[in-house]
């Protein structure tokens, strides 16, 4: 199975990056642990706008964490990914960070996670770090309290009056 052919949602740089990372050295080789998972580069789409900045700004940061529970791992990397997220704010209010011609902004930034806990983690931490933000997608609205409170009403409406109840008008 062919991957992912075009990347519109990546600067060309992270793109190149990803695809240095796991593209073998030689044919028949894997970088996976996991037999069997093979790689395809993607090329990047030239109009996702690069990140300008007077600082050196990375297309990707990798981490090694030792001796750390999947807990401690999670909330390590939301921490270390809140930092440069503020960092790169900061650059962006002294001017010294630009996107497209201008200033970067907090909701020129978005952190993709796997599940709503993830999420609702690195809603915590940036928060902690004086960041604004809110954690879209996760659950279900049919998951909600209020989604159960409504089935609650709706199913008292469904059923007949028994005798002696009372019925508003």
């Amino acid at each position: 199975m062919a991957g992912l052919r075009a990347n519109y949602r990546s600067t060309p740089s992270l793109v190149e990056t990803v695809n240095q990372l796991f593209t073998p050295a030689t044919a028949g080789e894997s970088r996976f642990l996991i037999p069997g998972i093979e790689f395809h580069p993607s090329l990047p789409c030239a109009t996702v706008p690069e990140l300008e900045a007077s600082d050196q700004v990375k297309a990707m940061h990798v981490f090694s964490f030792q001796k750390m529970n999947r807990q401690q791992g999670l909330e390590e990397s939301a921490l270390l990914a809140g930092t440069e997220i503020r960092r790169l704010l900061a650059l962006g209010r002294q001017g010294q960070a630009h996107l497209n011609g201008r200033p970067l902004r907090p909701r020129d930034i978005c952190v993709l996670v796997r599940r709503h806990d993830q999420a609702e983690l690195m809603r915590n931490t940036l928060a902690q770090l004086g960041i604004d933000a809110l954690a879209s997608g996760g659950g279900s609205v049919l998951d909600s309290a209020e989604a159960a409170d409504l089935h609650l009403v709706l199913a008292a409406l469904a059923r007949q009056p028994s005798p002696g109840c009372c019925v508003l008008p």
